[in-house]
Formats: C-alpha cells, sequence, structure tokens
C-alpha cells in the first residue's frame, strides 16, 4: 500500500513537473511573439514616417550655346611719348603700371657729348597710366622715336577676331558680354585670378579679314564703371561672349539626374515625391538642359531633390529642407558663431 502510494506521488509529481514545463515553455513561446510584432510595427512605423530630403526650386532661365573670342584691353584714349631731340635717356621718373597726372615728368633724354645742355623732359600728355615703356635708362633714342605709351585708366576696349558668320551678327552699337580676369587678394596673402563679366559695345568692325590673322576685327568698348574695373589692369586677357541659341529653360545639376539620367526626383506641392521622366539637352561643365519633361506645372511650386536620406517611392510623404534654409542653418550653428567670433578677435594685419 506505501508503495501504490508512493508510485502514484511520484506518477503526480512527474505529472505537474511536466506542466509547469509546459506552460513555461508556452510562456516563452508567447513571449517571443510579441517582440517580432514589436519590430514589424516599428517598420511600419518608419515606413509612414516622412523621408527627409533637400530640395530647390525649378526654375526657367537664360540658356544659351556660348561661341567666345578673346583679346587683350586696352586704353580707348591713349598716346605716344615721343623724343623730340636724339639723346641717351639718364633718367626714368615712372616704370610701367604706375599712374600719372597730365604735365608730370616720365623720362629725361640727356644730348651725347652735349657739356652744360640741359636734359630735355618727357611728360604725360595726358592723366592715366604708363601702358607701354620700349626703352630704359641707358638707351639711346632718336629724334621722333617712340619710346613708350601712356593710356586713360577710366575707359577700356578690346580687339576681337571674329569669323565672316559670327560678323553679320554684331552690328554696331550692340551690347555683348565681356570676361574679364583680375588678380585678387586671398585671406592668406597669396594672389588668385578672379573673374568678371561686364556689358561691352561694337565700337567698328572690320568688312575685310585681317592679313595677320583668319578673323575679321570687331572693336569693343566695355561699358564698366570705376569701381567694376578698378582691379582690372591693362593688356590682361578677356573674352567676348556671343549668345548663341538663345532660349529659355530648364538647366538642373548633373548629380542630381536619377536611373541612367532618364528621371529627376521632384517634390509636388503636397511634399509628395514624383518621379519624372526627361530628356536631355546641352550639356554645361556639371550642369545640363532638359529638353523635355520640365514643362508646367513643374515651373510653378514644384521642388528638385538634390540630397535625400533615403529612396523614396512615388506618392512617399517628403519632409523638406531648401538649400536655403540648409544655408542659413549652417549660418547660424554655434559652431559658425564661434568660428567668426574667432575671426573677429585675431589681430589684423599691418
Amino acid at each position: 500500500m506505501r508503495f501504490h502510494s508512493f508510485i502514484v506521488g511520484s506518477v503526480a509529481v512527474l505529472l505537474l513537473s511536466g506542466c509547469s514545463q509546459s506552460e513555461d515553455g508556452k510562456k516563452t513561446k508567447q513571449a517571443g511573439a510579441p517582440a517580432s510584432h514589436l519590430k514589424s510595427e516599428k517598420d511600419s512605423e518608419d515606413e509612414k514616417k516622412p523621408i527627409d530630403v533637400v530640395a530647390s526650386k525649378i526654375e526657367k532661365q537664360e540658356i544659351f550655346d556660348p561661341r567666345e573670342f578673346g583679346g587683350r584691353l586696352k586704353s580707348k584714349n591713349q598716346s605716344p611719348l615721343i623724343a623730340v631731340r636724339p639723346g641717351l635717356i639718364s633718367h626714368c621718373y615712372k616704370t610701367v603700371g604706375e599712374p600719372v597726372k597730365k604735365g608730370q615728368a616720365i623720362i629725361a633724354v640727356s644730348p651725347v657729348g652735349g657739356v652744360g645742355f640741359k636734359p630735355t623732359i618727357i611728360r604725360a600728355p595726358l592723366a592715366g597710366v604708363i601702358s607701354q615703356l620700349s626703352h630704359q635708362k641707358g638707351d639711346l633714342v632718336e629724334k621722333g622715336q617712340r619710346i613708350g605709351v601712356v593710356s586713360e585708366s577710366d575707359g577700356f576696349e578690346t580687339t576681337v577676331y571674329v569669323t565672316q558668320a559670327d560678323l553679320s551678327s554684331l552690328d554696331k552699337q550692340k551690347t555683348v558680354d565681356v570676361e574679364l580676369v583680375s588678380a585678387g587678394q586671398t585671406d592668406t596673402g597669396g594672389v588668385e585670378s578672379k573673374t568678371k563679366v561686364v556689358q561691352a559695345k561694337v565700337l567698328s568692325k572690320a568688312l575685310q579679314p585681317d592679313p595677320d590673322s583668319t578673323g575679321y576685327a570687331v572693336r569693343l568698348g566695355l561699358e564698366c564703371s570705376q569701381d567694376q574695373c578698378s582691379d582690372i589692369r591693362l593688356g590682361s586677357f578677356v573674352k567676348m561672349i556671343l549668345k548663341e541659341n538663345l532660349r529659355q529653360g530648364f538647366r538642373l545639376p548633373l548629380n542630381v539626374l536619377q536611373k541612367n539620367q532618364t528621371q529627376v526626383l521632384l517634390v509636388d506641392r503636397e511634399q509628395k515625391a514624383r518621379w519624372q521622366a526627361i530628356e536631355l539637352g546641352s550639356t554645361f561643365g556639371d550642369s545640363v538642359e532638359i529638353s523635355t519633361g520640365l514643362d508646367e506645372p513643374f515651373a510653378k511650386g514644384w521642388l528638385v531633390v538634390t540630397g535625400r536620406s533615403k529612396k523614396p517611392k512615388e506618392g512617399d510623404e517628403l519632409n523638406v529642407t531648401t538649400k536655403e534654409d540648409s544655408l542659413k542653418k549652417a549660418i547660424d550653428s554655434p559652431i559658425s558663431k564661434s568660428t567668426k567670433a574667432e575671426q573677429n578677435t585675431k589681430p589684423q594685419k599691418g
């Protein structure tokens, strides 16, 4: 009887133990289910969250295929320095590039072997700069010989040589763009080249090709103020830019093109992603003309995406930051402000 009771008790314990393990296992299994469920819910929430993008306006602009012709900058009005007597250059008061006032001494010419004769002083015939000196101290000159040029510093012109086909489009008084190259100083004291575009008018054009050139000479008068041309030097290289095939259109950076340059990602007025098929036109360095695909309504109120956190699907909600907002945020950041403060506290040279 005791043995029977022992067996029954043991079996009961095993059954209870088994039930307990089964319950634990069930609980463990049930505990794992919510983790997977939570994960899928999180993924679903992430998909619903707007995708961060940086975008900029789509605007029509002036587009043209440029044709460029080079020349050298010179003064509109200049006067030669002529030796009125033969002799030896005994003194040079000015050098090339220096400003002069009208009547100011530039060169002294002394008679050769003459004793008691005063040197002849060659003076500036007009106010401007010394643009050329072909002789230096110790050189012999003859009567009537040209030894330099003084040019006005507030009126510039250039001569370019164009093809016969381009000549027909350059009527007198026509306005063209001219790109100037000037030397500017960097913050560290170095020198760097800068470019600026100013307007110029056609003053005259040759009807026959230049014998020393394959083109036709076109004389241009630059329309730039004293401030605009204050850092421009006579003799510097300039370019005339003809706006061939001038038109209004869309031009975008190459790096915003998607899917083998056949699509762009746009933001509509409801802040949703729109993939738009496009066709390309002329390429200009790191940008390209969009010949078709960006017609209305994209010109009004739509944006083109220039940066994104991940690739959105058609119709996805977008959280848009414009380039202007990004720039303002960078300028107003604590790091930027501290950098400005450091620059303001640095001792100034000189």
